[in-house]
Parts: C-alpha cells; structure tokens; sequence
C-alpha cells in the first residue's frame, strides 16, 4: 500500500542528536506528524515490553496552550483568503497538539498490541518528554522494548519481531491519517 508519504529521519547512524534539533527537523520539514523510536534499560531486567508516551503539559504548558489559542492572528494572504497564525513559544510548540498526540498513542499502543508485540503494564503514558515538547505536529514517542532484558534483546534481533514493530507503526499511521482527515474509524 503506496500512502503518499515522505519519511524524514532525524538521523540514520548511531550519533547523539540533542532532543530539540530532533523536533527542529520535523518542524522544518514540516511534518504531519512525529515519531520518536528508542529502546528502552532497566536497572531491572526483568523489566519487559513497548511503551508509548504523550506529551503531558505542565500547569505552564496548558497556560500556553490557552494563550496561544486566544491570542491567534488572523493574516490576509496572497492571492486571497486569510491563514490563522498561532503565537506560542517554540518550546511549547506541542502544546496545542496534546489531544491528538494522546489519540495517536493510543493508535500505536493498540496495533503493537495487534501485531502481538509485548506492552509493558504502564502501555501508554504521559510524561513531559522533552523530545516532544517542540514538535509542532501531533507526536509520540515510543520505547520499542527493553535491550536490558535478555528475552526482549534476543527476539529484537529477529525479523519477524521488526516486521511486527514497522506493520503496528504502519497501521498507526494509517489509522491516524484516516482519523485526522474525518474518515471513519476501520
């Protein structure tokens, strides 16, 4: 199935990339929406399973949000019509994205579930994650599996355990695309 979509990594090596170039990235490509993978360690090992966060907003983030939403600007632009401008600070940026994000989470954390890809109990969450506070597109970050359990390291080596992560991120993103352009639920 051809989406028409364009992918943009932040990165494709194994080099440390500061969480808010991450965001800066998406933003300037400007992206529909942002995906933050990583593997997840324990001190425990028998700490097992994906999960998947939102963005939570502090008492300083929803006041942003609130603000943002008052204060839009509306511009003519060329050619005619007018373009809805948001004033809210870059690093506050997801703020106005918080219940789309959480949609979208739970969107990933249900087709993991589908493609029989183990969740950890705490399944989706909200956290103030910094990678996510920047990006101005719904956004979730997902913790793949944990590299410090030695079940959860050895199957993250086979393909049948990556082609289940890539379909359940494939579906999510499908389901998204379909709930953000008001198309019924599948």
């Amino acid at each position: 199935m051809r989406l028409g979509l364009r992918v943009v990594l932040t990165r494709d090596d194994d080099r440390a990339l500061p969480p808010d170039a991450r965001a800066a990235v998406a933003n300037n490509s400007k992206a529909d929406l942002f995906l933050s993978l990583h593997v997840n360690a324990s001190l425990s090992p028998a700490m097992a399973g994906a999960e998947v966060y939102h963005l939570q907003l502090d008492p300083e983030g929803e006041r942003a949000r609130r603000e943002a939403e008052a204060d839009a600007v509306t511009l003519p632009v060329l050619g005619g019509g007018s373009r809805r401008l948001d004033v809210i600070r870059w690093d506050m940026a997801q703020a106005r994205h918080v219940s789309e994000s959480a949609a979208l989470a739970s969107m990933i954390a249900e087709e993991l579930g589908r493609q029989q890809v183990m969740l950890s109990p705490r399944g989706v969450q909200q956290a103030p994650m910094r990678v996510l506070e920047g990006a101005d597109t719904p956004a979730a970050l997902i913790e793949l599996f944990y590299a410090t359990n030695a079940n959860q390291e050895m199957a993250a080596g086979s393909e049948g355990f990556r082609n289940s992560l890539a379909q359940a991120l494939f579906d999510a993103v499908v389901r998204f695309r379909a709930h953000a352009e008001g198309q019924p639920p599948r």
